[in-house]
């Protein structure tokens, strides 16, 4: 916004600095996560993550000077990290296991109609006189408060996870809980062999002795946390935030005038992200994680390379007409990234952690979205000054990366229990000597 420009700049280095310190504050706090998840419970976690964004969007939306806004920002980011590690975190050991994929999914989900509505509020105030002055680009900043403020009151309606109780040894309202999300009674069957196999799992992963960060990093563990990071790491190098924050100038660099660049075309991208996420929602339970990710990267690769080529073209003298095929380029890479790579790698880090060092292994993979996507989010001003679209060619090498990587690196974890998992990465697990069974959502 012209206004917002004017109070704080538009040199490369100044919009470098004001995108990234909130992911950096968000890879700093997903880090304090490991920890504070399994001290003060996934809910309370959440709590805190809505409270401190309430209190990072009124700064923004009040700042005076650079450096409150950056302090606003940083807050935000510490929110957010809280809430990236814990949201998957607390949907991961709340939801049954065959519908596990399609509920974590919702944190993407719940992303996604957040950039949608922000990008509609966004389009509006561009085309009203508040985009002139300070109000327009601080009612912007301030609207966020209200769903911050929201989150936290209906956190206060909503249970503990199951597991974090019976870490605590809760066992009682562990299987409370596990009743109420069912939708059984506590005397039920399944409700009593699904608690029975959360504890057995924990009793037999505590007899192993406390979790340590070395724990964490080696063996069976090692190897998660790796998948995970390198999952993250992809996720941000496929160019996805680059793509979201800076819209307007790649559209405008397309050839697109300043109405359809700077207000249509983001809000039709960011309804499509979240229209696509649907698939992937749907999708996960059904095709598999694997196979998500390797279709995902697939797709994304025919999305940027149309991107690059046809936007190329057109800087380079040919006719404009052929942006149009450059901004389809856009959207069938948001299709590849929307239903797959989008919500699939945070449902896969939620899941695949043993339950002792689960916290800290979620921490580590989130860690490294942020901070990756932190260094991508200040390093793009310059180096599309340097490389003007070139620097796509980047996020497409990645793109391609990212198809074997899945492939050949990414085991299924398609349809087991959270404790099941172990198997598929070595670990010795507690089998429940009685069987189990299967639990199914209860019908509507």
């Amino acid at each position: 916004m012209p206004a917002f420009q004017a109070a704080y700049g538009t040199d490369t280095n100044t919009t470098s600095w004001i995108a990234s310190v909130f992911q950096f504050g968000c890879a700093a706090s997903a880090f304090c996560f490991g920890y504070l998840a399994d001290i003060i419970g996934r809910k309370y976690s959440i709590v805190f993550a809505g409270t401190t964004f309430a209190i990072g969007g009124a700064l923004q939306a009040g700042s005076q000077s650079l450096g409150m806004l950056i302090t606003g920002r940083v807050i935000s980011g510490i929110a957010i990290g809280a809430a990236s590690t814990c949201v998957p975190l607390y949907l991961a050991e709340t939801a049954p296991a065959d519908i596990r994929g399609a509920i974590t999914t919702i944190y993407q989900l719940m992303i996604t109609i957040g950039i949608l509505v922000a990008g509609i509020i966004n389009a509006i105030i561009i085309s009203s006189p508040l985009q002139t002055n300070d109000d327009g680009w601080r009612l912007a900043l301030g609207l966020q408060v209200v769903p911050a403020v929201v989150l936290v009151i209906l956190m206060f309606a909503i249970p503990f996870s199951p597991r974090w109780l019976c870490q605590k040894g809760r066992h009682d309202e562990g299987l409370a809980t596990i009743a109420k999300l069912r939708g059984l009674p506590v005397s039920d069957s399944a409700v009593i062999e699904e608690y029975a196999l959360i504890r057995e799992g924990f009793e037999f992963e505590s007899s192993l002795g406390e979790a340590s960060w070395g724990e964490v990093l080696s063996g069976s563990n090692g190897k998660r946390v790796f998948i995970g990071v390198i999952n993250q790491a992809l996720q941000q190098l496929t160019g996805i935030n680059v793509i979201t924050y800076f819209q307007p100038q790649l559209y405008k660099i397309m050839g697109f005038g300043d109405v359809l660049a700077n207000q249509v075309l983001p809000v039709v991208f960011d309804f499509a992200n979240f229209i696509f996420t649907f698939i992937g929602m749907f999708g996960v339970d059904k095709y598999g994680r694997k196979t998500l990710l390797a279709v995902g990267g697939v797709v994304m690769s025919i999305g940027l390379a149309l991107t690059y080529g046809f936007a190329k073209a057109v800087s380079n003298g040919a006719a404009s007409g052929i942006a149009v095929i450059a901004y389809i380029g856009i959207i069938v890479f948001d299709l590849g990234f929307s239903s797959t790579w989008g919500p699939v790698v945070w449902s896969y880090q939620a899941e695949i952690f043993p339950m002792r060092v689960r916290a800290k292994g979620v921490a580590l993979s989130t860690m490294s979205n942020w901070l990756v996507g932190a260094i991508i989010t200040w390093a793009e001003p310059h180096l599309v000054s340097a490389l003007n679209l070139d620097v796509y060619t980047i996020y497409l090498s990645f793109c391609i990366i990212g198809v074997p990587w899945a492939f050949f690196c990414v085991p299924e974890t398609r349809g087991k229990t959270l404790e099941e998992l172990g198997e598929v990465f070595g670990d010795k697990v507690a089998h429940h000597s009685e069987g189990l069974t299967d639990v199914k959502t209860k019908s509507p």
